[in-house]
């Protein structure tokens, strides 16, 4: 098809506008504006020819060359039209203006005149009015509003072959001759020569290599803004758009669906949007990504050609041309003079066009959008992507933007994906290029060290999800072998970088250094933390620096303040109109920190500080750096849960604090924790706790997890609270329904899963927050990943469990659990309930006990065996009920704190049920229960049925008559094993009857563990011989857990 031959061939480009006009034009729908942009004119002439022979279009003369008579002869044409009978007129109407190739006086005059007249043609002329024009024709500058009434644009350039016509071949074959010529690879080389480093802009510890972009890029997620007056609201609704998608997935999509494709990448400071551009770049100049076209990338910051375009309003394809001519800046690139207009007009390039938002001025920014508008009507079929700030675009907006997108922030596993690439690009380069398993080795030590250090320290953690912030960490880890020990020491350098060093490494030199802009920075952020702000408009931070700048010699504040703004990389910036903050509230605090410390506050200022939760970091950060005994002072003396959680963590990061204040502080916080003041342990307990809940480490972007247990001071908040509702939750091995002393700090172990569940639940609801146990996953990753606080020669493990319904226990380490087994299978080697029970049963008995109390009709059948009472019916539907409520609720009941019927009454329809006589009856009636308890130690035992209901009757005797709850506890589980022995042996007598030994088999499991469950809380109540291992971890979840 490509092949020139004596006679003029359409090509398919042809044919798909072609259709796309003639459906319009049988439309017939009255006025339509529509634009042909076309350089060739056998291209003009088949066009008009088939106007003609399919619509009897109707073609205006125009002369051959742009003279004044231009502008009449036009006029008059068209006024002669819109004379005529509507009838009369002609179907369409083509005004032939392709050989004008530049725009002199009289085209100007034309086109002014039909922007002036332009209702007056859509009113009078009611049918469809054609304009063929040269493709450097720029109608939206010179009439645009005539321009914005059009109805479509076509471009037909390239679309015919005829003979003596240079070789109007397609996109991939003009770049294979380019390739034969050596001109795409050189050019490709260039992109790669250009964009091939990791940009670390400004850093003062910067490193002594290049690191390849490639080799630490992170793949950026992008999603489309949800901001209200959007030009995408359909493709909101295109469900494989959804969410966080890499930017390919949109420019594969529009180039599906779009005939011109506009993206603007949006997102704040340092989120990564020149790097995303230059990979972009990067990819296509190796090997075009993700079946994509191979378009050649072209990649302009805008920054460098602001007074070009306003001074010339050059064609994208003039502006690129020069620019990669210029000798001193390529001066290995030779170019021909028309490559760049050729390869945009065939839609073989993807434009890149980085830093709308570093257009300073406001007009200015505008009159570049209304540009880039005007090239993707040049070159509608090459795709634009364009970078900004939210609050540079949102100012000069782009009319033709086909999507607005997000940069997303990093997740947890961009994070930890970026540092691991990093550090092993860096050791790689640090080994002169080795890359062995030693130098992996010693890259994996350092990432796994950072990324260590990171979620240990939450507060550096948040800043994390910025790129840029993210890499200057990694920068100050890597090159002074650890993060500074001190955050605020951090702080102090990620600021300094963004207020100097960033313009420094552009090799831009400002009047003021990084220390004269925090004097006037570090008052204004006081300000507005003494105003509980986060932005300020701009006369009122004017009139906030005024005194500072004088100190510094400058009177005008807001030339200072648009200095810094584009002089900060964005850590103090115009957000909106006349709005500023600080890039991240961290900074606020940091530099009103420090401003606090310089200043030397004294008084009873700190009272009114250390109340307020807005003010803690801000505090928190000065006692880093200052003497903070007033401060803890004032803690001391308010004694409130805010208050000593704050001094809580200045007593780990206080600079300076008096002696005596400090020994106070941990005397409060530590020696509390022990019960002997119900209040003031109470108070301990609640700052041990909100404390925990600040330090999680991030998994992902909703969740978070603790990796230490929660302890038994924690747990006892719980159960305080508990309690006074009725409800019991304490440890089954707990002599008391209290911690015993000294044990505060320990974790609490020996829960059961319903009460791990019902903890978290507590929690929950006490926070506002979602908190649950771990999956097993979670645990798995973190014990076997993170050196965290565990004690090697504990036996503990965590419960775990995907929806509160199936448990498992995971162990801190593979001995501890050993060693379980082995003290457990010692415990049980003697006793009847092993042929019943596995040993990973054992192991997991209190994941069972929600099981182990179920109420099962068959229980009782057998327990009415065993008794010799006249047994239930065997279908639960018919005799729902048990025999006897004192059996059930002995089932049911998790200790006797938890037995939610009248004791006595039940043990006296039990001697109903047994047929004892009046005497035993009347004592219970008296609830003389001790005269119970020896009238029956007298009565005669012939059979073994009686033994057993003389057994029953004086544990639960006891139980009324004991003096304290630890023996009534001991007492009650020794009531339910002899509830479960007699019903295995019911079963027994089931299964001899029905002669098949392997009936009930899971009923007597079940048993069997309710018997190993009480021999394990026995045990442990002699502590040192059997401890408890089962505790709790957390994680806080912020998805919808209601649809997990």
């Amino acid at each position: 098809m490509w092949k020139v031959t004596p006679k003029i061939t359409v090509t398919p480009k042809w044919n798909e506008q072609w259709q796309e006009l003639t459906r319009l034009l049988k439309l017939d729908e009255g006025f339509q504006l529509i634009f042909i942009f076309i350089d060739e004119s056998q291209t003009v002439d088949l066009l008009r020819e088939q106007l003609k022979q399919q619509f009897g279009c109707y073609v205006l003369a125009t002369p051959v060359a742009a003279t004044e008579q231009l502008y009449h002869e036009v006029m008059r044409g068209l006024s002669k039209l819109i004379e005529l009978a509507e009838a009369d007129r002609p179907q369409a109407v083509l005004v032939d203006l392709h050989r004008y190739h530049t725009i002199n006086e009289s085209m100007r005059v034309l086109l002014a005149r039909l922007n002036e007249r332009r209702e007056w043609l859509r009113n009078g002329l009611k049918k469809p009015l054609i304009f063929a024009l040269s493709t450097k024709t720029d109608v939206g500058r010179y009439a645009p509003d005539f321009w914005s009434i059009r109805e479509v644009t076509f471009f037909l350039n390239d679309s015919l072959i005829y003979p003596g016509k240079v070789c109007p071949i397609p996109c991939f074959l003009r770049k294979f001759t380019d390739w034969s010529r050596g001109i795409l690879h050189n050019y490709f080389q260039q992109v790669k020569s250009e964009h091939h480093v990791f940009n670390i802009k400004g850093l003062r510890t910067r490193g002594e290599y290049n690191i390849e972009l490639e080799d630490v890029f992170v793949k950026l997620y992008i999603a489309l803004s949800t901001a209200s007056n959007q030009p995408h609201s359909e493709l909101l609704r295109v469900e494989e758009l959804q969410g966080n998608q890499l930017i390919w997935k949109f420019l594969s999509y529009g180039r599906k669906f779009y005939k011109q494709l506009l993206l603007v990448v949006i997102g704040t400071p340092g989120c990564g949007k020149t790097t995303l551009l230059q990979y972009v770049a990067l990819q296509f100049a190796t090997k075009a990504p993700h079946n994509l076209p191979g378009w050649i990338p072209i990649l302009l910051f805008l920054r460098q050609h602001v007074k070009t375009i306003l001074t010339e309003r050059p064609l994208l394809a003039d502006l690129v041309q020069q620019h990669f001519a210029n000798p001193k800046r390529y001066p290995d690139l030779q170019l021909p003079s028309c490559w760049f207009h050729e390869r945009l007009c065939a839609g073989c390039c993807l434009v890149l066009l980085d830093g709308l938002d570093e257009v300073a001025n406001a007009e200015e920014r505008q009159q570049i959008s209304a540009w880039i508008d005007e090239q993707i009507i040049n070159y509608p079929c090459c795709p634009f992507v364009v970078t900004s700030r939210p609050r540079g675009y949102h100012v000069a907006p782009l009319a033709r933007a086909t999507a607005v997108l997000e940069v997303q922030s990093f997740s947890p596993s961009q994070v930890r994906g970026f540092i691991e690439k990093w550090y092993l690009a860096t050791e790689i380069k640090s080994w002169g290029g080795q890359n062995d398993a030693s130098v992996k080795l010693q890259a994996k030590r350092e990432a796994d060290d950072l990324q260590l250090r990171l979620h240990t320290r939450p507060e550096l953690l948040a800043l994390t999800v910025n790129p840029l912030l993210l890499t200057m960490i990694a920068m100050v880890h890597r090159y002074r072998g650890q993060l500074p020990g001190r955050r605020v020491e951090l702080y102090s350098e990620i600021c300094d970088v963004l207020l100097g060093h960033w313009r420094q490494a552009k090799g831009i030199q400002d009047s003021l250094t990084a220390a004269q802009k925090r004097v006037a920075l570090q008052p204004l952020a006081a300000w507005m933390m003494k105003n509980a702000v986060r932005e300020i408009d701009l006369a009122k931070a004017i009139e906030v620096i005024r005194i500072p700048l004088q100190t510094l010699g400058i009177t005008d504040g807001k030339t200072f303040l648009q200095e810094v703004q584009e002089s900060s990389s964005g850590l103090f910036s115009e957000r909106e109109m006349g709005v500023w903050s600080f890039a991240h509230l961290t900074f606020q605090e940091y530099l009103a920190a420090t401003h606090f410390k310089e200043q030397k506050i004294h008084g009873n200022w700190w009272d009114r500080k250390v109340t307020d939760s807005w003010w803690h970091e801000t505090l928190r950060l000065y006692a880093a750096q200052a003497d903070a005994t007033l401060m803890m002072k004032s803690c001391l003396q308010i004694q409130s849960v805010t208050t000593l959680t704050l001094a809580a963590d200045c007593l780990e990061e206080a600079l300076q604090l008096d002696k005596s204040v400090r020994h106070k502080m941990e005397t409060l916080l530590t020696g509390n924790l022990e019960f002997e003041n119900p209040e003031l342990f109470k108070l301990a307990a609640e700052v041990k706790l909100q404390r925990r809940l600040k330090k999680f480490r991030h998994l992902d972007e909703t969740r978070e997890i603790d990796l230490n247990f929660i302890s038994n001071a924690e747990y006892q908040l719980f159960l305080d609270e508990m309690q006074s509702r009725g409800a019991f939750y304490q440890p089954d091995h707990w002599g008391s329904r209290h911690f015993q002393k000294g044990s505060a700090q320990y974790p609490v172990v020996g829960v059961r899963t319903t009460d791990a569940k019902e903890f978290c639940n507590w929690l929950s609801n006490k926070t506002n927050q979602k908190y649950r146990c771990p999956t097993l996953a979670e645990a798995q990753e973190f014990l076997a990943t993170d050196s965290h606080e565990s004690v090697s020669h504990r036996q503990l493990a965590m419960w775990c469990s995907n929806d509160y319904k199936s448990w498992d226990l995971h162990w801190e380490s593979s001995r501890a659990k050993q060693e379980v087994e082995a003290n457990l299978l010692t415990l049980l080697k003697e006793s009847w309930v092993m042929k019943y029970v596995l040993q990973e049963d054992i192991v997991h008995t209190f994941r069972l006990a929600r099981n182990l109390t179920a109420v099962q009709s068959s229980h009782f059948f057998a327990l009415a065996l065993a008794l010799g009472l006249p047994p239930p019916n065997p279908d639960p539907n018919l005799n729902p009920n048990p025999p006897n409520a004192a059996l059930a609720r002995a089932f049911h009941a998790q200790s006797i704190d938890s037995y939610d019927g009248d004791l006595a009454s039940d043990i006296s329809d039990l001697t109903s049920e047994f047929g004892y006589n009046s005497t035993l009856q009347d004592h219970l009636k008296e609830r003389n229960f001790t005269a119970a308890r020896q009238y029956v130690q007298t009565l005669p035992v012939a059979t073994d049925v009686e033994q057993r209901r003389k057994n029953l009757l004086t544990k639960l005797l006891i139980i009324l008559t004991a003096t304290n709850n630890r023996e009534k506890q001991q007492i009650w589980r020794s009531y339910t094993v002899d509830l479960a022995e007699y019903a295995m042996i019911g079963y027994e007598i089931l299964n001899k009857q029905a002669k098949q030994s392997t009936l009930h088999a899971e009923e007597k499991r079940g048993l069997a563990l309710l018997h190993v469950w009480t021999k394990i809380v026995e045990a442990r109540q002699q502590e040192e011989k059997f401890p408890a291992w089962e505790g709790i971890w957390l994680v806080r979840d912020n998805s919808d857990w209601e649809k997990r």
